[in-house]
């Protein structure tokens, strides 16, 4: 739904204009019932301006209040107080989630030189820009539907070829679905994960795993 979203510009755009043409249409089957009171044609007209008016700035509310990140900046502004500044980034965000970056960041500069192969789960591939590390999978992410058993033992491969030093996972169930959660969904590379590496330490929603041996 938040990727359905960042395409809503358009169809906001879009959206408005038919409000329009609609509340045209609207008016005029109003002047055609003129045997109705000049009180009740009142109301009905003040009824579908109303509405034409209510239902964009509804959408621009809510999203500028919960939603900021997609309406633009002015939520945002509320909401990314922080400045995350790295030699790879300097950007503002969330106080949490600069302060969680910040410290995988630093995980990972301990547990692995520059070149070396990290991965991250299921999403995330940032930290392969902030790091200057490298994905030792052709996958920037990996998402549910996106792989089948052949797919994910090709990918259990390559990290056989190039041992991650660090894996930064995050579990989660995607859209808040149970069969969307990595172990679920991607179960072989799970199994090799949890085979091969140990949970270090969690930083906020971020897993730091490290190689068994």
């Amino acid at each position: 739904f938040d990727n359905l979203l960042r395409t809503l510009p358009p169809a906001y755009i879009l959206f408005c204009y038919i409000l329009f043409l609609a509340r045209g249409r609207l008016l005029s089957l109003a002047e055609i019932l003129k045997q109705e009171s000049a009180f009740l044609l009142l109301i009905r007209k003040t009824t579908i301006n109303v509405v034409t008016v209510f239902l964009p700035f509804l959408f621009f509310y809510e999203m500028n209040t919960n939603h900021g990140f997609y309406a633009g900046t002015i939520g945002a502004v509320k909401q990314e107080t922080a400045l995350l500044d790295m030699p790879r980034a300097k950007v503002y965000t969330n106080p949490a989630e600069a302060k969680w970056i910040e410290e995988v960041v630093d995980r990972i500069e301990i547990y692995s030189k520059v070149g070396d192969p990290i991965l991250a789960l299921p999403l995330n591939p940032i930290f392969y820009f902030l790091t200057d590390r490298k994905n030792p999978t052709k996958y920037d992410w990996i998402l549910p539907g996106m792989l089948n058993e052949k797919d994910e033992k090709k990918v259990i491969e390559q990290l056989q070829a190039s041992p991650p030093k660090v894996i930064v996972f995050v579990d989660i169930p995607i859209d808040g679905k149970e069969d969307r959660r990595l172990a679920n969904y991607t179960p072989l590379i799970y199994s090799y994960l949890a085979k091969n590496y140990m949970f270090k330490e969690m930083i906020g929603m971020f897993q730091i795993l490290l190689p068994k041996s």
